[in-house]
């Protein structure tokens, strides 16, 4: 079994010894572990519930922890512990079987979850969050493609879009579509998007991360991003896209 941990903040002493096992998770005016576009609050979200912060903060893990733990050649199933910083411990003790079944589901590995309780730090801004009837989960696939379409007919106006985005190719797919749907709706779509992406080397320690090329816990991460931008307009989540979930 391999431990992982999410860590808020650090000390230079460690941060130099940082492990590629665990993953530091900054405001975004500090370097973080891995590549991304929020701060581990959501405060370019305002509004966003606790509970989803923090299970934004799982997805992100499981996600990290998937893509930088390779397989054996033996043998498909990796045993995976993941430590999340929470504000709330006892919530999320009550239901981390539950949560582990359906990451088993996903990525056909055993995982087990332990909650810490943590401070977190504040970044220097908070950005309102886009409004809309709904938000739809927006890959740049043509699932989601036909689901924003959809959803702007039924609701007769725009969907917010909920993208992920790790890789340019994947960004530029999706901003290609965001244009094309503006310019058939006569405006731009409202957007809300979330870079998280592996990185090659460890902040500050400088070690290389190992890669694994399966990222079947993608569609939690999807999932857990859009839910968290549901919460801070109270509006419902649209999920047209089908992800690996619908493989497995």
């Amino acid at each position: 079994m391999t431990q992982h941990r999410l860590l808020l903040s650090i000390d230079k002493r460690r941060l130099a010894r940082l492990p590629v096992t665990d993953f530091l998770w900054r405001p975004l005016s500090e370097p973080s572990s891995f590549r991304t576009s929020i701060s581990p609050g959501l405060e370019e979200f305002a509004d966003t519930l606790r509970p989803n912060i923090e299970f934004m903060r799982l997805a992100v893990l499981a996600y990290l922890v998937d893509r930088t733990t390779p397989r054996s050649n033996h043998g498909w199933l990796r045993e995976l512990e993941l430590t999340i910083p929470v504000w709330n411990q006892d919530v999320w003790s009550d239901v981390a079987d539950e949560v582990a079944t359906v990451l088993g589901f996903l990525t056909s590995d055993h995982w087990t979850l332990s909650f810490a309780r943590a401070r977190t730090p504040r970044a220097s801004v908070s950005t309102p969050s886009p409004n809309g009837p709904a938000v739809a989960l927006f890959s740049g696939g043509a699932d989601s493609l036909v689901g924003a379409l959809v959803a702007h007919d039924e609701l007769d106006s725009a969907p917010v879009l909920a993208s992920h985005r790790d890789w340019s190719l994947v960004t530029g797919a999706q901003n290609r579509l965001l244009n094309a749907l503006g310019d058939v709706w006569g405006s731009s779509p409202p957007t809300a998007s979330a870079t998280i992406g592996r990185e090659h080397r460890q902040v500050g320690s400088g070690r290389p991360f190992r890669e694994e090329s399966s990222s079947r816990s993608r569609s939690l991460l999807f999932v857990a991003f859009g839910l968290s931008i549901a919460s801070a307009t109270g509006s419902p989540l649209l999920i047209s896209e089908n992800g690996f979930a619908s493989l497995n």
